[in-house]
C-alpha cells in the first residue's frame, strides 16, 4: 500500500499589496502584525513549525489581501511581495513549497514559483464564478 504526503497550507498575513495599505485585515479589523518584515517572521515560523510536526509539502498563499481581485488586475507588486515571501520561507525549509495567488492568479503564482524555485502552483476552477466575501469575481478561464 502506498503511502500518501501529508501537506499543509501557510496562509500569509496581509502583505498590504493590493492597494489597502490601511493596516486593516480583510474584516475591516486592524492587524497589529501588519509590518511586512513581521508578516514574513511569522511565516518563517510557520513552516518551521509545520515541517517539524512532518508536513512534507508547504503551500503558501496570499490569502487575507483582500478584495480579491481579478487574475488580469493582480499587480506586479502583489507578484514580488509573495514572491520575497517565499523566497524568505524556502530560504528556511528543507521541504518542497507551492505557490497559490489569490484568487485565481495561476500566471502569477508561477512567475513566482519559477522565480523561487518553488515546485508547483495552485489553480481554482479556470471555467466557473467565484463568491468571495459579498463581491462576484468571475474567472478569467
Amino acid at each position: 500500500m502506498e503511502s500518501r504526503g501529508k501537506g499543509a497550507l501557510s496562509h500569509f498575513y496581509p502583505l498590504k499589496l493590493q492597494g489597502r495599505g490601511d493596516g486593516q485585515d480583510g474584516s475591516g479589523r486592524e492587524n497589529k502584525d501588519s509590518s511586512r518584515n513581521r508578516v514574513f517572521e511569522r511565516a518563517e515560523e510557520e513552516a518551521l513549525v509545520l515541517e517539524e510536526a512532518g508536513v512534507d509539502g508547504l503551500q503558501i498563499e496570499n490569502m487575507w489581501d483582500l478584495p480579491y481581485c481579478k487574475p488580469e488586475r493582480i499587480g506586479p507588486e502583489t507578484v514580488a511581495g509573495l514572491a520575497a515571501a517565499a523566497s524568505a520561507i524556502l530560504q528556511k525549509v528543507k521541504i518542497p513549497v507551492g505557490i497559490n495567488c489569490h484568487i485565481n492568479g495561476v500566471c502569477q503564482a508561477l512567475a513566482v514559483a519559477v522565480a523561487v524555485g518553488a515546485k508547483w502552483v495552485r489553480a481554482f476552477e479556470r471555467t466557473s464564478d467565484f463568491m468571495k466575501r459579498i463581491r462576484s469575481i468571475r474567472s478569467d478561464g
